[in-house]
């Protein structure tokens, strides 16, 4: 369960028989793992009688295996122990259901063996190869299981809570008489920390078990139930979050588009403005180029010459004179020296009907063209 997940009120959910007369809290004898208090200070063995779990093997798994072995060989087939694990190993599995989904985390149902307990047979084989019980373990719990017949198993087991910090786990087995052996702990996560919420003991019903592990069960579900309600709103809150985050994302994309947009039209108008003024910069300088090499003017006075009225496309006019023995090509360059670039305009006589000047041959001078002296010029766009 996530830490962020409220603790289970400890005065509405623990177990009431965790504080029964199974359970015997001694306060000197707390934090003694030998304490005389709870029968496990000096044990007869049955060493005629295979243990669950030997004072001495290899490795653990070794021990588990034994365990499951011996077992099957003395109540049968029929239990929950099908998860073969350190206790840390099932704890995490229980709890944080490792790479699935949250659904998939159980509580954990820890029970702890004992052969020179009065119950011992009657437990294992009532309770925990019962038709009931049984399968209800294996579906809704991670059980693990161990024997504490032999004091040092109990030291061992002891020794693992403690290295796992489950410290409220230890103070419970500690105080739990031998002769109310074997136990059936459960045990849930609440915002991080591990706590057993009840346990049933030797001595127990099968429905009285069966009570327990679904009160347990409830506890637990209720916790996972918030957890998925958080989880749900978290990956709102996530996907709101992100929503929000592409819609910003999108609308400074588009706010990047339209900027680029105006900064590209502003670039083409200013591109386009220095182009137009270019081009006016060079026709002007063409002007003054052709100005420059126009002949001479003649005087209204002089004899032999040609006065040529011009008509704008404006409707404004404008007179020149050139003399008669000038080709007509200072006639084109003129107008050109005036603004209209023979690519855009056309010269028009005032013949009927009238003559393009571009189709005459503009080397021949008025006269050879046969000219009159006065002579009116349209000038007209192309």
């Amino acid at each position: 369960m996530d830490p962020d997940h409220e603790h289970v009120d400890d005065n509405e959910h623990v177990d009431q028989n965790m504080f029964d007369d199974d359970y015997e809290a001694d306060d000197d004898d707390e934090n003694d793992l030998d304490s005389t208090s709870d029968g496990f200070a000096e044990v007869t063995v049955n060493n005629d009688r295979l243990p669950l779990v030997p004072s001495e093997f290899s490795t653990l798994d070794e021990a588990l295996q034994n365990f499951v072995a011996v077992f099957e060989s003395r109540y049968g087939p029929l239990h929950p122990f099908c998860y073969l694990s350190t206790l840390q190993e099932s704890i995490t599995e229980a709890f944080d259901a490792p790479g699935r989904d949250l659904n998939e985390r159980k509580p954990v149902a820890i029970y702890l063996h004992n052969d020179t307990s009065v119950a011992c047979n009657i437990f294992a084989q009532q309770v925990m190869c019962s038709e009931t019980i049984s399968p209800l373990l294996k579906a809704q719990f991670i059980t693990w299981g161990w024997d504490v017949t032999y004091p040092e198993n109990r030291t061992r087991f002891l020794d693992w809570l403690e290295m796992l910090n489950l410290n409220d786990v230890a103070q419970t087995v500690r105080h739990i008489r031998r002769e109310n052996y074997p136990i059936l702990l459960v045990l849930i996560k609440d915002r991080g920390t591990v706590i057993p919420v009840t346990y049933a003991s030797g001595h127990d019903s099968p429905d009285v078990v069966l009570e327990k592990l679904m009160q347990g069960l409830d506890m637990f579900l209720a916790v996972k139930n918030r957890a998925l309600g958080e989880e749900r709103a978290r990956v709102e809150r996530e996907d709101l979050r992100a929503k929000q985050v592409a819609e910003l994302e999108e609308s400074k994309a588009v706010d990047k588009a339209k900027q680029e947009e105006r900064e590209r039209a502003a670039r083409e108008e200013r591109e386009a403005a220095e182009a137009l003024e270019r081009e006016k910069e060079e026709a002007i300088a063409r002007q003054e180029k052709l100005k420059a090499t126009l002949p001479s003017e003649p005087d209204a006075t002089e004899k032999d010459i040609i006065t040529i009225r011009l008509r704008f496309p404006t409707g404004d006019q404008h007179i020149r004179r050139f003399r008669m023995n000038e080709s007509v090509k200072w006639l084109v360059a003129y107008s050109e020296s005036l603004g209209f670039d023979m690519k855009t305009y056309r010269l028009f006589t005032s013949d009927v009907p009238k003559k393009d000047v571009a189709t005459l041959d503009n080397n021949k001078s008025f006269r050879e063209l046969k000219w009159p002296p006065r002579e009116q010029i349209t000038i007209d766009e192309k």
